[in-house]
C-alpha cells in the first residue's frame, strides 16, 4: 500500500500544505492540491504505486490519541526545524532527538486514529 502524508504548514503570510511520499515532497495552498502535486511527481518519475493508497491528513489539533502537551511540543520543534532549515543551521541534538520521539509518538497516534476509524465503520456496517 501506498501512504501519502499531508502535513499542514504555516508561515507569517499563507497556510500551505506539505504532501510527502516516500523521498518525494510537494507543496499546495489547499489539501487536494498538495496530493494532486505529489501524484503528479510520482507519475512524472515513473513510480509505480499500489492499487490502494492510504492517504493520511495530519490533524492540528490534540486529541486522545496525541495530547495537547506532545501536540505543542512537536509544533515548536517543527517551528524551529523550519527556521533553522531556513537559516542553514540545525537543531541541536537534544531538540532533534525530541523531534524524531514525537515524531515517532505521533506516527502511532495515527495508527491508533485509523484503526479506531476502522473499527468504527466495521462496526457500523453490523448494525
Amino acid at each position: 500500500m501506498t501512504t501519502i502524508a499531508i502535513i499542514p504548514e504555516s508561515d507569517d503570510r499563507t497556510a500551505k500544505y506539505r504532501a510527502i511520499c516516500g523521498q518525494k515532497q510537494a507543496i499546495g495552498s489547499t489539501p487536494g492540491q498538495a496530493l494532486d502535486n505529489i501524484e503528479q511527481q510520482l507519475n512524472d518519475a515513473g513510480i509505480v504505486r499500489d492499487s490502494a493508497t492510504a492517504i493520511i491528513l495530519h490533524r492540528t489539533q490534540s486529541d486522545r490519541f496525541f495530547p495537547s502537551q506532545q501536540h505543542k511540543k512537536l509544533q515548536d520543534l517543527m517551528a524551529r526545524f523550519h527556521e533553522t532549515s531556513a537559516t542553514r543551521n540545525a537543531l541541536s541534538d537534544g531538540d532533534r532527538q525530541e523531534l524524531d520521539r514525537l515524531a515517532e509518538l505521533e506516527l502511532e497516534a495515527a495508527i491508533q486514529r485509523s484503526q479506531s476509524l476502522l473499527q468504527q465503520i466495521q462496526s457500523d456496517t453490523r448494525d
